[in-house]
């Protein structure tokens, strides 16, 4: 019950597991990032998600693959942006929608979806 009222309002979560020896290359950093709002309305929680999921795999170096994006994807193209496939995180910025990759939108972000935690994604990239 918690969980469906945390993702129907927002959750930006970073979840990252470390393996021992990270720096020596041994180990694998992962990260589940969630938009679990929608409507234009909540444009911010999506664009955080966008925001976030470059800063992850450019600035951090986190293997596309190992960073799994859950968000509604309903504002891109919805009709009251100006800008139709664009994503902005800030009044002037760039677009943060390009190349990120969703691995669950629309009705499968759910807590089911969460939960399961299963390494098989709807929109398989590896």
């Amino acid at each position: 019950m918690f969980i469906k009222l945390v993702l129907s309002v927002y959750i930006l979560v970073v979840l990252a597991l470390v393996g021992a020896g990270y720096a020596e290359g041994e180990g694998q950093i992962w990260a589940v990032i969630i938009a679990g709002s929608k409507s234009w309305y909540n444009y911010r929680h999506q664009s955080h998600v966008s925001h976030l999921y470059h800063v992850l795999t450019k600035k951090h170096g986190i293997p596309e693959k190992n960073v799994v994006t859950m968000m509604y994807n309903d504002i891109a193209f919805n009709p009251e942006n100006k800008y139709p496939g664009v994503i902005k995180n800030a009044l002037h910025g760039k677009d943060v929608y390009e190349g990120v990759m969703i691995d669950y939108m629309g009705r499968d972000v759910n807590p089911e979806i969460f939960y399961e935690g299963s390494p098989r994604r709807k929109n398989q990239r590896w």
